[in-house]
């Protein structure tokens, strides 16, 4: 059976598109906001200047995919390769806008220390607002799924328009990318680019929905129908960089009208994270391997929890992760490859059958001898709850 050819296409603002490629490569991870868009053309010489007006660094491109938006981003880089034999090549390295934060200073006037909690999403607009990424956006964050996939999701809207915040203090040689992102995920939420208008929307994993896909590894009819992995996949468990418990001691806020403040702590456990399968994992005396941390900007024992939480689940990303790559761009049922979904992992040898969350895809698109496109998605999959942000 032959495998199924998505269709890929490269828009610009001025509406045209470029959809024949020498190579394409994407890669998605929730955890980064800024992503990789990496795409090779070599256009016949007729068409070479069109071409090269076209795919200039600071120009935005939209990636579709059978006609559904996957990442809206900028050109940030590009190559050109001139040979007399071959004629001349463009390579363009993207990524989405969101890496003008992580490149720029902070306003100083973005500095805060209130008296009283004021809306995140009024302070972060603020922040965004001189780099040109358009308004940042605190409701129906499953959008991007849905626009992503094409289907609808079960899965709940991130309430962060209701999130408060009372200090966000600029430190020295901070990106205004890590000033808001150290801010915002001690709150349950980080940044991502919206794929199909552009804009900034907060969001956080979502692990309760209905699995989108299933993926297998076995023998003919062993296990559930789904799509198969290529030869070989990995599964790969460690305890680096994990820890039995992380405790973090904080800082309290002086009242004028006292003369001591209690310090504020607060413990999270790595069963916590996933009580099923807890990211960190050791017997008898090794069992206790801490993580104590101290941080000034945990002013009461709930932020000392978020932030606890935090520092487990940023590692516990990397923790344990199942990574396989599946023909096309596309499921079996025509569903484009989307992380923050869920889908069903199924291992016939290892025993291994879990509902597990799509932390990172990465697609290529390799021109082959008889002028199709050869498609793959790599995929890493890990459990449900790993990759955690602060408490909301």
């Amino acid at each position: 059976m032959p495998m199924q050819q998505s269709k890929v296409r490269l828009n610009f603002a001025d509406g045209s598109a470029i959809t024949s490629f020498i190579s394409l490569k994407h890669v998605e991870r929730f955890s980064d906001p800024l992503g990789l868009l990496e795409v090779s053309v070599r256009p016949p010489p007729e068409q070479y200047l069109d071409y090269r007006e076209r795919l200039q660094k600071g120009e935005l491109v939209a990636l579709l995919v059978d006609d559904k938006p996957q990442a809206s981003m900028v050109i940030h880089t590009v190559r050109k390769v001139i040979s007399s034999a071959e004629g001349t090549g463009i390579d363009i390295t993207c990524h989405s806008p969101i890496i003008q934060l992580f490149q720029s200073s902070p306003d100083p006037k973005s500095d805060r220390a209130l008296k009283a909690d004021a809306p995140l999403i009024d302070f972060v607009n603020e922040v965004v607002a001189p780099y040109g990424i358009g308004e940042v956006f605190a409701e129906k964050d499953t959008a991007a799924i849905k626009a992503k996939t094409g289907k609808g999701t079960n899965a709940a809207d991130t309430p962060a328009k209701e999130l408060k915040f009372a200090e966000a203090r600029i430190q020295p040689n901070e990106t205004a990318g890590s000033f808001l992102g150290r801010v915002i995920t001690r709150l349950g939420v980080m940044m991502r680019m919206d794929p199909v208008g552009g804009g900034i929307y907060l969001t956080r994993p979502h692990y309760d929905q209905d699995p989108s896909y299933t993926v297998r590894c076995g023998p003919p009819g062993a296990g559930p129908a789904g799509d198969s992995f290529l030869d070989p996949i990995e599964v790969y468990d460690s305890n680096e960089q994990q820890h039995s418990f992380c405790e973090v001691v904080g800082e309290a806020v002086d009242k004028e009208d006292e003369t001591s403040a209690n310090i504020p702590q607060a413990r999270v456990e790595s069963s916590e994270i996933n009580p099923d399968r807890p990211p960190y994992r050791a017997t008898g005396a090794l069992a206790h391997k801490p993580l104590f941390y101290t941080d000034k900007d945990s002013r009461d024992a709930k932020k000392s929890r978020s932030t606890a939480f935090l520092a487990l689940g940023l590692k516990a990303e990397t923790a344990f992760y199942v990574k396989g790559d599946t023909h096309g761009l596309v499921s079996r049922e025509g569903t484009p490859w989307t992380i923050d979904t869920t889908g069903r992992v199924y291992i016939h040898s290892d025993g291994f059958d879990e509902i597990m969350w799509l932390s990172q895809r990465t697609w290529t698109l390799q021109k082959t001898r008889d002028g199709r496109g050869g498609q793959r998605t790599e995929h890493v999959w890990i459990p449900k709850g790993y990759l955690r942000l602060g408490e909301l």
